[in-house]
């Protein structure tokens, strides 16, 4: 079901972008891919060899960054001081 959400957001965030799948344009499609190759490639060996637990944690650590960036990047924007620029004239 991760793997499936993730794929799902790649889509979305590419999307936004119109950068393709196989590049990237910002760092959340970044993490984003990298996070569904790591998923796509883990082995159910090494998965149990690892802890499921640990590998949750890390895989929600990963999401928290990948929305961080969505957000920095679509979402907030720095604040501008209009009154900067008045002040040196």
């Amino acid at each position: 079901s991760i793997l499936f959400s993730l794929s799902r957001l790649q889509w979305a965030i590419h999307a936004i972008s119109g950068c393709p799948l196989s590049h990237y344009s910002n760092e959340a499609e970044r993490l984003c891919g990298r996070l569904i190759s790591d998923l796509n490639y883990t082995s159910t060996t090494e998965l149990i060899e690892r802890g499921v637990q640990g590998f949750l944690e890390r895989a929600r650590n990963e999401i928290e960054a990948i929305a961080l960036k969505l957000s920095q990047k679509y979402m907030f924007f720095p604040v501008v001081d209009t009154t900067a620029a008045t002040e040196t004239e």
